[in-house]
């Protein structure tokens, strides 16, 4: 878990300011950040992307301190989680599709192929 907010962070960064990074923190490539875009419409929405994801981390971190996210022992490099509220779970995955279809939206405009399919494949503990 602590790759996803690792992750949403390097997201935010890399939006932001155009730094991509890897995991460990050594910049991988560098561009202009979202201020750049000449197109305000994009301009806004990848504000609104950004305003997403930092909900995301607030939302999660608040759910860890309420144990509304349980976050099990690391095991061998591994952790566990589990998402104690159905509705925090259905609302991570809303915004996770929000995110993608603005961002789908950009890149049509632009012109740019993408390929942004996530199928989510639900399981529940009836599946096991």
């Amino acid at each position: 878990m602590e790759s996803f907010d690792k992750a949403i962070e390097d997201t935010i960064t890399a939006i932001n300011t155009g730094a991509l990074r890897a995991r460990d923190g050594t910049i991988l490539q560098t561009s202009r950040g979202k201020a750049f875009l000449s197109n305000i419409s994009w301009r806004r929405k990848m504000n609104a992307i950004v305003d997403l994801l930092r909900a995301l981390r607030e939302r999660y971190e608040l759910a860890v301190r309420s144990d509304d996210i349980h976050l099990g022992s690391v095991n061998g490099g591994k952790q566990f989680y589990c998402i104690n509220d159905c509705q925090l779970g259905a609302w991570f995955d809303l915004t996770r599709v929000e995110i993608l279809k603005i961002f789908s939206e950009i890149c049509d405009e632009a012109g740019i192929s993408n390929e942004l399919h996530f199928p989510r494949h639900r399981r529940s503990w009836r599946d096991w």
